[in-house]
């Protein structure tokens, strides 16, 4: 499949799921639209910009050109992108399909949303990996999938080489009673805790 100067636009169609395994190739860039999802699993070599606007854009494969742009909808996969990812507002970044490892080696801007899964019992969590400079922003979602998170928890959810900003958001507001977010080292290493709260006692 190739992409003429104009690029291509997949629009799919509610509760439906695209999947490309061929090599994408040409100049243009590449658009999805539609409540659906499109998965791309190739090792893609188009260079203009991906952009999704609404729906689901998987990234199972390797998709590098200009950038990557989350305008709508969700930016998720196990894959690569080697090109700047810019996270919208309105739009979501949910690396993994379910817990999972995406990569980026290249800048990742966060605006929107940031959905990001933790496992308390395999202590395991979704992650950003790779990346050259992450900028926070937005709300970051936190959901936890098994077990109870307690004080002294640790989830490393970005690996980059230089980490900026904060994001103005995090849901849910506390991991549970008696405990906060700690996100003091999300600018030095990535990593989100979990911390008790001072109980004052009469």
């Amino acid at each position: 499949m190739t992409l003429g100067a104009i690029g291509g636009t997949f629009d799919i169609a509610p509760s439906t799921t695209l999947a490309i395994d061929n090599v994408i190739t040409g100049s243009g860039g590449l658009t999805k639209s539609g409540a659906g999802t499109l998965a791309l699993t190739g090792i893609e070599t188009y260079t203009g910009v991906t952009s999704n606007t609404a729906g689901t854009l998987m990234i199972n494969g390797t998709v590098g050109g200009s950038s990557v742009i989350a305008a709508g909808g969700t930016l998720a996969g196990n894959g690569i992108i080697t090109a700047p990812v810019l996270v919208q507002p309105g739009a979501t970044l949910s690396p993994g399909s379910s817990i999972g490892v995406l990569s980026i080696s290249n800048s990742l801007a966060l605006s929107g949303a940031t959905f990001i899964e933790l496992n308390k019992v395999l202590m395991t969590n979704d992650l950003v990996q790779g990346v050259t400079s992450v900028t926070y922003g937005g709300t970051l979602s936190l959901t936890n999938l098994d077990g109870t998170l307690a004080a002294g928890d640790s989830f490393k959810v970005f690996d980059a080489t230089s980490y900026n900003g904060t994001f103005t958001n995090i849901v849910p507001a506390a991991p549970g009673q008696w405990l906060a977010w700690d996100l003091s080292k999300l600018t030095v290493d990535g990593t989100v805790r979990v911390s008790g709260v001072a109980v004052n006692r009469i």
